[in-house]
């Protein structure tokens, strides 16, 4: 795929959080109904509290990426990727899958989006890592990438108990959901570092 496409589809999907995170904004300030297409407010204020991370991450992260990481390819998948995973976030959040106890909510989906969290992000720290450190350390690099992803999905989880906290969301599920919230962190890092490592012993051995 050309850096040309990957740009547009990044671009497109720019558009798509920022509609999401506007739409989140006017629900929560009251300019529409609180019952706006039959969701609740804990709904938006959910998602109000983790867009404000988009802003916060999203705009330093395609900074960061397309001016420091050197392989220019790689710096528009790192932008696809964390995309991709804010979009399922928000889907998350907008629509109720993850909010504790109410007839929308969907443990699946809450542990589909830890795992694919930890795949996605094990490639995204390799993928900036490897572009400071000699590639004969891969392990090392992928083994680092991996403490990351799951340390991330981990803060995560304490995100979750400060918003239950202080912005009255309905986060955290008790010991079993973080439990298994942190399972399903730790096994998504683990396949996204057993992808890599494949794949990179791979394209060595078709070197030799």
């Amino acid at each position: 795929m050309s850096i040309k496409i990957l740009k547009s589809i990044n671009n497109l999907l720019l558009v798509l959080l920022l509609l999401i995170l506007i739409f989140a904004i006017v629900v929560y300030l009251g300019i529409l109904p609180k019952n706006f297409l039959f969701f609740h407010m804990e709904f938006f204020g959910r998602f109000y509290e983790r867009a404000l991370s988009y802003l916060l991450f999203g705009i330093p992260l395609i900074y960061f990426s397309r001016r420091y990481i050197k392989i220019k390819k790689n710096a528009e998948l790192i932008i696809l990727l964390v995309f991709l995973n804010f979009l399922l976030d928000g889907l998350g959040n907008l629509f109720g899958w993850y909010s504790i106890g109410n007839q929308y909510s969907s443990v699946w989906y809450d542990k589909s989006v830890h795992l694919t969290g930890g795949i996605i992000y094990t490639s995204v720290f390799y993928m900036i890592l490897i572009n400071y450190f000699s590639s004969q350390n891969n392990f090392l690099i992928l083994l680092t990438a991996f403490g990351l992803s799951f340390a991330l999905g981990t803060l995560f989880g304490v995100g979750e108990y400060l918003s239950d906290k202080y912005f009255k969301t309905y986060m955290v599920g008790g010991l079993e959901d973080s439990i298994g919230d942190n399972i399903f962190d730790f096994l998504g890092s683990i396949t996204g570092s057993a992808i890599l490592y494949l794949t990179l012993f791979s394209s060595q051995h078709h070197k030799t």
